[in-house]
């Protein structure tokens, strides 16, 4: 999905775009967002169902210390 940043008016009525609408890409064609679409990016944007990470890192004197 994509934001659009500047309105345009093309000849043809589908080449127009509106600002801060958002779209989607399909197989053969651009289109707008639909409402499912746009909340299914926002739930990946804060990562949701995603396990938090652990990280374990070794210093070069030997000990460890977990980054969560």
């Amino acid at each position: 999905m994509y934001p659009c940043h500047k309105s345009y008016q093309g000849d043809d009525r589908r080449d127009s775009l509106e600002d801060g609408a958002i779209y989607v890409r399909g197989t053969s064609n651009t289109r707008p967002a639909r409402a499912g679409e746009v909340l299914a990016l926002v739930e990946r944007a804060r990562g949701a169902g995603k396990p938090p990470i652990t990280l374990d890192v070794e210093r070069s004197a030997g000990s460890t210390a977990s980054i969560v």
